[in-house]
């Protein structure tokens, strides 16, 4: 705050005094200003606050608050003993007197800051032309010309309110004497004080407002309000001369004049100016009116002004007259009399000048009674005609709807009509309150127009409706209260919406609209589809009453992802809902030049779309459900054919095994060896997806060795296997289909490989290698391309997929054990491999499909539903249909009289090559030791070395970490790698698993992997205690994975929930080896069980195991440890397990 600051904002800030209290203080000076021990306070000079209160000593304190300019901070003193500052009675005292404050300042309205003019009113007679309108060559006002923009001005101002009557104040020997300035930009106020004496008033001294000082009035009187109100407007300039200079001046706003002249007619000393002839302030208020007439020649009209005393009288304001407008009334001065005058304003003030009658020409009356009389009769009493009156009647809105075109945009404007007329006014725009129209009745001289009283009530409710029905099409209006409506949306408001608008309103332009026209009649379709060796001819119809579409204006329709189709007409045509998912399925496969064909002849009219749509033969589904919802469907018998086949893969050919294959196959690997041979017949490629361990590779390779029998496999075959499959591959060729001749890419020294592929059948490389080796395997074409494992291409931004992408085969075929259709990306990643381009864009289908999680697919995968079937997404139904013909998934409980009770099954695992260096290491030192141990003392005598060593050995390749080498801690494990990828597939399959392993350390390294897996785990080892409960929680679904040691594996467990075992470190005692099996095989168990056996292939587990089948005693005895090793084991068994591979 600075010494420049007004004085409300003073004495505001006192509050700061109170601010800079302590919480104690502030608490006790309240108390003492409510319970009144402040006696007085006083305002004086230099901002300036005394007061004294009741304390505890025997007389009052005295308490001085001041401002202080040169640091601009309040200081406080009292009389009290307290040391700090401020005290209790300085913030009581400061706390009575802004309570004080506000209180006044409550009881006054906030000035109106709007200056008003002081005019001199003149005689009609001698008032000066209306400014600003034409003139004639004499300089004479033109008739008539003008009169639009006075009465712009006189109805300006909005209508005026009223104002309560204040009290007039308690006389006293002390006056407060006012003198009123009557200036050009406003009215001025000189406030003073004089002594009423004997010979009348005394001196008059300019009265400083200080609402505590004795010269105030009372703070309940009415002057005390309006001095409140006038200090915060002192008038811009210095005032009047006075004996000190110049006497302050007040300013009285048009927002105060009202108030302000009221007040002050209670007063006795009023003068005008510097006069002592007391100014009478009258009450009664006098009218001002317009009369409009008819002009003396033509139909004009004349408009003039004509004033009434309060009794009715006629009257004219004398010559000289002052007026000055308030808000309520316009107040004439003449001489010594200042009097009201209703209407107030600018109204009366322009009339009030005597400007000369205003002339409306008869064309422009009509403009005048609808748009300017209406405000007119707000703001005065107008007298018209008995000829015009009669013309004015009462009127009914009747909602209109007007529709037009602009820019590519439909316009909807609500307006309304009156009388029997077409004329229409909007209800938001600034128009006339009176509308002329034709009679809607008939009157006394036939077709002569009336002038409606606009109902703004009804019309506001009609526009309230309508403002929802088009917020709800999903328009706003704009200022000028145009919706405007693009695309779909027009489209579906003139579908939707404006038919039950047209059952209550009234709908005016549709016949003129030329972008937006539609139908409402329903589309018949007709589909035509015919074959040829590995293409489809599609072609689509849709016929209205008003035109046609065809497959061109249904796909320009999509690619503008528009709901509506344009006919040949012109016409536009709402899609039905299930037409547009078949035909935006359908647009995914329409080639790009087709789709934008249309759109690069830009002439905007639909097409009957002549030419039908080439798909590709892996389209059939697509093709097929399309049909499905045609009215009409002409398809030729190829297609019929393909599509019996396909639905149920009921009638599929058998065809006869190839003679050299080495294996027994069960009967559903034959059916699926049958449907395999079906894909290559008709062009198409698919998804084998069995559950693990039904024989999914023996099944393709029987394919592949009918391929070579029949001479067609002029390429070799590439199989794209996980690392530790390749093996078993290599394992399951030799033993099933021994003539195939398989060649590995693999190893650090496989390049020269490349050079001799043509020479094999089947080529074998892994998902790691696929993309490094890239430039040898990207520029050949291969009869066949065989992804196993296939969810390992399921993300399509990894180098692996791209590279898989580039590879070019007559045939593709993936196998997986995990149903990849339970995620539409997986879907879309493998089928843009088998199929480039059948799902269609990645953007595109993930638009469509994202969400739609589709459960695993049955044994028959050809995308029928049986009734009751149906899934409540019907994304998921439409995307079965697309993709099942091209799987085909048995789980084993479908194939289960198929299979014997268990199966085993031995999966070989290559070594790392951190793995592979240490197990070398390691037989390359107990090699010479126990050899040379066994040469010493024999071999009964060396049977702890021996031990020791294959213990070694055998930890080596479970997993170097169980070694606890320093060199070799971060050391990977092929058999971790192996176990990982069987335990995604086996829980991903929804199955459980028992995990054995006779080294605890080993179980520890289980569990982290398990956990960074997310997959719940159960344990049972020699220290597990509360074994019930796991096995409880095991055999309730609680956990998918149960990893048990050989120790604790004992006997008595019941564990038949699962359905997979995986002997991690094989026991080559088959007893134990049965007995761990067992666990999940025992009575009660309905399911076969499958049994993993992981070998590290070129080490002592491989030979141990070629040893069990020619000695299984002596297998068993080698790591049971019994006394039979001594017995059984020869030297050249030893060399054979110790040897280098």
């Amino acid at each position: 705050m600075t010494g420049q600051s007004s004085i409300v904002e003073t004495l505001d800030a006192l509050s700061e005094v109170v601010d800079a209290a302590p919480t104690a203080i502030v608490r006790r000076g309240r108390e003492y200003a409510t319970d009144g021990r402040v006696l007085d306070v006083s305002w004086g000079p230099g901002l300036q606050l005394s007061g004294r209160v009741i304390g505890n000593a025997s007389e009052p304190y005295r308490v001085q608050i001041w401002w202080d300019t040169a640091v601009e901070e309040w200081h406080t003193a009292c009389s009290c003993p307290y040391d700090d500052t401020p005290c209790k009675h300085a913030v009581a005292v400061v706390l009575h007197f802004l309570g004080t404050w506000h209180q006044l300042r409550e009881t006054a309205s906030p000035p109106d800051p709007t200056e008003g003019p002081v005019h001199r009113l003149v005689p009609a007679a001698e008032a000066p032309p209306v400014a600003g309108g034409p003139r004639d060559p004499a300089g004479r006002q033109v008739p008539g010309a003008g009169w639009r923009e006075h009465l712009e001005r006189w109805t300006r101002t909005p209508v005026p309110g009223s104002n309560g009557r204040i009290p007039p104040p308690q006389p006293g020997t002390d006056q407060v004497v006012v003198r009123l300035y009557f200036y050009p930009d406003g009215l001025r106020l000189a406030i003073h004080r004089a002594r009423w004496g004997k010979q009348g008033l005394g001196k008059e001294r300019p009265l400083h407002f200080d609402p505590f000082s004795p010269w105030a009035p009372s703070p309940a009187g009415p002057l005390h309000r309006l001095l409140f109100r006038l200090v915060e407007h002192p008038a811009p300039r210095p005032g009047r001369p006075g004996a000190k200079g110049y006497d302050p001046l007040y300013e009285l706003p048009p927002g105060l004049v009202d108030l302000g002249l009221e007040l002050l007619g209670r007063l006795p000393f009023v003068f005008a100016g510097d006069g002592w002839e007391p100014l009478r302030i009258e009450h009664e208020p006098y009218r001002v009116e317009l009369v409009a007439e008819p002009a003396r020649e033509g139909r004009d009209l004349t408009l003039t002004t004509r004033w009434f005393t309060a009794t009715g009288r006629p009257w004219t304001p004398p010559a000289g007259s002052i007026g000055i407008p308030g808000e309520r009334y316009l107040w004439v001065q003449w001489g010594p009399v200042l009097r009201p005058v209703l209407p107030a304003g600018d109204v009366a003030l322009h009339l009030a000048v005597g400007a000369r009658p205003l002339t409306i020409p008869a064309a422009e009356v009509a403009e005048f009674v609808g748009r300017y009389l209406p405000r007119l009769q707000q703001r005065a009493r107008v007298r018209l005609p008995g000829t015009l009156e009669e013309r004015i009647r009462d009127g009914t809105p009747r909602p209109v709807v007007l529709l037009s075109e602009f820019e590519g945009a439909l316009v909807v404007e609500l307006a309304f009509a009156y009388g029997a007329g077409g004329t229409t006014v909007r209800v938001q725009a600034e128009e006339a309150a009176l509308v002329e129209a034709e009679p809607d009745a008939p009157s006394g001289d036939g077709a002569t127009p009336m002038w409606y009283r606009r109902r703004r009530d009804l019309e506001q409710a009609a526009w309230d409706e309508f403002a929802a029905v088009m917020a709800a099409a999903g328009a706003r209006p704009e200022a000028d209260g145009r919706c405007l409506l693009f695309a779909d949306s027009a489209l579906d408001f003139l579908t939707e919406t404006l038919p039950r608008l047209a059952a209550r309103w009234e709908v005016r332009g549709q016949e003129r609209l030329v972008r937006f026209r539609v139908s409402h009649s329903p589309l018949c379709s007709r589909v035509q589809v015919r074959t040829g060796i590995d293409w489809l001819d599609l072609d689509v119809l849709l016929e209205a009453p008003e035109g046609t579409a065809g497959m061109d204006a249904l796909l320009e329709a999509l690619a503008r992802g528009s709901r509506y189709v344009r006919l040949d007409s012109g016409v536009m045509a709402r899609l039905p809902a299930a037409w547009r998912d078949r035909l935006g399925v359908l647009a995914e496969h329409a080639p790009r030049r087709r789709r934008n064909r249309r759109a690069a002849a830009g002439d905007g009219a639909g097409s009957s779309g002549q030419g039908p749509l080439r798909l590709s033969r892996w389209a059939f589904g697509v093709a097929a459900q399309v049909l499905e919802g045609a009215d009409r469907v002409e398809a030729d018998e190829g297609f019929r054919r393909l599509s019996r086949l396909l639905d149920g893969f009921r009638g599929i050919p058998e065809v006869p095994l190839p003679q050299t294959l080495q294996a027994q196959l069960r009967p559903y690997q034959i059916r699926g060896y049958h449907w395999l041979a079906f894909l290559r017949d008709h062009g198409l490629h698919g998804v084998l997806a069995d559950d693990m361990g039904l024989g999914k590779t023996v099944q393709v390779l029987a394919l592949l060795l009918a391929e070579k029998e029949a001479g067609r496999a002029t390429a070799p075959s590439l199989a794209v296997v996980p690392t530790s499959l390749v093996f078993n591959w290599v394992d399951e060729a030799r033993r099933f289909a021994p003539s195939l001749r398989v060649l590995p890419l693999t190893g650090p020294r496989r390049a020269p490989l490349f050079r001799q592929a043509d020479e094999y059948d089947l080529l074998l490389t892994t998902y790691p290698l696929v993309w490094r080796d890239a430039e040898h395997l990207v520029g050949r074409e291969y009869h066949y391309l065989i992804l196993d494992e296939a969810q390992h291409v399921k993300n399509p931004d990894t180098q692996t997929w791209r590279a898989l992408r580039e590879l070019r085969a007559r045939h593709r075929l993936a196998l997986t054990g995990t149903p990849v259709e339970n995620h539409v990306l997986d879907l879309w990643a493998l089928f843009e491999i088998l199929m480039p381009g059948y799902l269609g864009p990645r953007d595109a289908f993930l638009r469509r499909y994202a969400g739609a999680e589709v459960e695993p697919a049955s044994a028959v995968p050809a995308g029928r539903v049986e009734p009751g079937d149906e899934p409540a997404d019907p994304r998921v139904t439409e995307l079965r249909r697309r993709v099942f013909p091209f799987i085909l998934r048995r789980l084993k409980g479908e194939v289960a009289r198929d299979l014997p009770p268990r199966t085993e099954v031995v999966q070989y695992c290559e070594m790392l090559p951190s793995q592979r260096r240490l197990y070398r290491e390691l037989l390359s030192a107990y090699r010479s030791r126990v050899l040379g141990e066994v040469e010493r003392v024999g071999i009964a005598r060396s049977r702890m070395a021996i031990l020791e060593a294959l213990l070694r050995l055998r930890q080596a390749c479970c997993h170097p970490a169980l070694l606890d080498l320093p060199a070799y801690r971060k050391a990977g494990s092929a058999k971790l790698e192996a176990f990982r990828e069987l335990v995604e597939q086996i829980v991903g399959g929804g199955a459980q698993v028992l995990v054995f392993s006779q080294f605890t350390g080993m179980l520890d390294i289980l569990e982290r992997e398990l956990d960074q897996l997310h997959i719940p785990w159960e344990r049972l080892d020699g220290r597990t205690r509360n074994r019930r409960a796991r096995v409880e929680r095991f055999q309730a679904g609680g956990a998918p994975v149960f990893l048990i040691s050989l120790k604790a594996g004992g006997t008595g467990l019941n564990l038949t929930a699962a359905s997979y075992v995986i002997h991690f470190d094989p026991w080559w005692n088959p007893a134990v080896e049965e007995q761990a099996t067992g666990r999940a095989h025992r009575i009660g168990q309905d399911r076969p069980v499958f049994s993993y056996k992981l070998i590290t292939r070129g080490t002592v587990e491989e030979k141990i195991l070629q040893l069990q089948a020619r000695k299984q005693a002596l297998a068993g005895a080698l790591l049971a440890g019994d006394g039979k090793l001594g017995k059984d084991l020869t030297r050249e068994d030893l060399e054979f397990l110790l040897a280098p591979d």
